[in-house]
């Protein structure tokens, strides 16, 4: 418990500078919509985050070497973030989030429908400034993010029975592609390009399964959970002896990378996340 409290404080040091520059971000990105009725309600939603998957599109961007300004991008990915936690809130009828009355109980499930699309004409908008090849990787994640979401709330609410490989494959579309699209966009945005976009983009997913996964571990006591579903005698040791096979799987893709400041950080990152 000692080390992982003492590695939780280390990675947040070395985090930080990435967590500032990507509230930085996202907030002079909503500073262009004050005059809209969502600008407060806003801010009130982004409040809060971990900003992993802006810390995690600066990092790829800065293994590569930066080449085009990845800022936008990181603010992007937060507000596609913030949307899928509004939803999914409505959806499972969740009454808080971050310590504080969830989004649609302070704002209405109306006004939170309303919203969640008006944050997504942002994200459009910003994908739209980076040309097609953007455009396309975020156009396909909020796809598999909303498939994903529906999948799961139909087996749950039927309490479909699932083979393991069907659960991983939902929370890699609910999940992990967030993780995937932030380090991809973050390889493809520099001096590297698609010869570091793909091992970038290995890593966030592997690493967006094993966040996801030990979420499910850590709230097992919550029934309706999907996790629950998968046709195991033992489903918490399938999910625990995968969690095993993807770490060891992604320590040798960190191989590929140049060695880096940036690069030590991404895996002292994912270090945190997969113990």
């Amino acid at each position: 418990m000692i080390y992982s409290v003492q590695l939780k404080e280390e990675v947040e040091k070395l985090i930080d500078p990435y967590v500032s520059r990507g509230t930085r971000a996202l907030l002079g990105i909503l500073s262009e919509y004050r005059e809209s009725v969502f600008y407060e309600p806003l801010l009130e939603a982004v409040k809060g985050g971990k900003m992993i998957r802006p810390v995690l599109l600066y990092l790829g961007n800065e293994i590569g070497g930066p080449k085009r300004n990845p800022d936008p991008a990181a603010a992007m990915v937060e507000l596609l973030h913030t949307a899928s936690l509004i939803h999914d809130d409505i959806i499972d009828g969740d009454q808080s989030r971050r310590g504080s009355p969830s989004f649609y109980r302070r704002y209405g499930l109306e006004f939170s429908i309303l919203i969640a699309d008006f944050i997504l004409s942002i994200v459009l908008r910003i994908s739209s400034m980076y040309g097609c090849d953007i455009s396309d990787i975020v156009a396909t994640t909020t796809r598999l993010m909303s498939e994903s979401e529906a999948e799961e709330t139909r087996i749950v609410r039927k309490g479909e029975i699932i083979p393991f490989e069907r659960y991983m494959d939902i929370i890699y579309g609910k999940t992990a592609i967030l993780f995937e699209t932030a380090l991809r966009i973050g390889g493809l945005l520099s001096s590297m390009g698609e010869k570091l976009a793909e091992d970038l983009a290995l890593i966030g997913r592997n690493m967006g399964l094993i966040y996801q996964m030990k979420d499910d571990l850590n709230d097992w006591e919550r029934r309706e959970e999907i996790s629950h579903l998968i046709d195991s005698v033992d489903p918490r040791a399938v999910i625990s002896r995968k969690i095993c096979e993807i770490r060891e799987e992604t320590l040798n893709v960190f191989k590929k990378l140049p060695s880096s400041e940036a690069t030590g950080v991404l895996i002292s990152l994912f270090s945190y996340i997969s113990t």
